[in-house]
């Protein structure tokens, strides 16, 4: 009996003792599981971070070529009225000051323009005259300091001839300015002038001239400039003289002083006065030479300019006796008026 009980009762304990084991691997499984459960839930919080972030920097990206378009759409239409207005006078050679910021430089830029000229004579008269030009410059930018400038001009007789007539051909290499203050820009430049003319070729005999000359512009606001450009010229004949037995010059200074003001919207004028002193082979100086110049100038739109002005020349003579001959604005007598169209591309 005694041996029974104990047997009875180990066999309790120990079914007892099993099934508590199990519940206690029970929830120390379900305890682990709840915690695999639970841990995946923290993690697709961190891509929504990412796509934020993403979002934001698509949004600055987008703005930004918005900006640059409207600055370089500004800029370029200041170019285009500057280099309009210098291809506005055709009678006679100007060097006006330009600003010469530009955003984008083309390789070529072609522009063509023509003219009409006549004297204060009245249409009755016999010294009444007319004539015409076209005139064809063509610009190589062969890179962001250099420049090339091929000019080709026409002149029509409309009064007795009315003969064509070739001028001397041009070919001038510019270089950039250099900034030498904020306003200030020194810009040189050298020209090849070929002989294609009929004064060139049957008169004078020249040969070839080279010209070497430099630009000093002072840009005093938006609306008024100045410029000076002093000019060395040498050419070479021939002969020392012409076939009408006059000397030929083989050397020659031209200064140019130049003014512009714009006003208005596109409008700009800009006078001008050309001073030059010549000497013969033989080394006696010539008495100077002067052109005065008013030009009045409008620009439109894809390159096309309208200008107007005057042209006063005469020689500067001292006389040991009697009124000397100086600078003169207007003089009914010898003064020219011009029209001119010109179109830039």
């Amino acid at each position: 009996m005694l041996l029974n009980r104990s047997l009875l009762t180990f066999l309790l304990t120990s079914l007892l003792g099993g099934c508590f084991n199990e519940q206690i691997e029970d929830s120390a499984r379900i305890e682990i599981q709840a915690v695999k459960v639970i841990t995946p839930t923290i993690t697709p919080i961190l891509p929504i971070q990412t796509k934020k972030k993403k979002t934001v920097k698509a949004v600055i990206i987008k703005s930004k070529p918005v900006v640059v378009t409207k600055v370089l759409k500004k800029k370029a239409k200041l170019k285009d009225k500057i280099t309009i207005s210098q291809a506005a006078v055709n009678k006679v050679e100007i060097k006006l000051p330009t600003n010469e910021t530009k955003v984008e430089d083309k390789k070529i830029t072609q522009s063509i323009s023509a003219g009409l000229n006549t004297n204060n004579h009245i249409t009755s008269s016999d010294e009444k005259g007319y004539d015409s030009d076209f005139e064809y410059k063509l610009t190589y930018q062969m890179n962001s300091e250099y420049s090339a400038l091929f000019r080709l001009k026409v002149t029509k007789d409309l009064t007795d001839s009315y003969a064509d007539e070739l001028a001397d051909t041009q070919i001038t290499f510019k270089k950039k300015g250099w900034e030498l203050s904020k306003d200030l820009t020194l810009s040189p430049s050298f020209r090849t002038v070929l002989p294609t003319s009929k004064k060139s070729k049957r008169a004078t005999e020249m040969l070839v001239s080279f010209e070497l000359g430099t630009t000093l512009a002072f840009k005093m606001n938006d609306k008024f400039s100045l410029s000076y450009t002093p000019k060395f010229v040498k050419s070479f004949h021939q002969h020392t003289t012409t076939r009408n037995h006059k000397t030929n010059n083989e050397y020659k200074i031209k200064q140019f002083y130049g003014a512009r003001y714009s006003f208005a919207e596109n409008w700009a004028i800009s006078p001008l006065i050309i001073y030059s002193t010549a000497w013969s082979y033989s080394g006696r100086r010539k008495n100077p030479a002067y052109y005065s110049i008013i030009d009045i100038t409008r620009s439109f739109k894809n390159g096309l300019s309208i200008g107007a002005g005057s042209v006063q020349g005469g020689s500067v003579v001292e006389r040991e006796t009697g009124p000397d001959d100086s600078v003169v604005i207007y003089d009914r007598d010898t003064i020219e008026y011009y029209l001119n169209v010109g179109l830039l591309f």
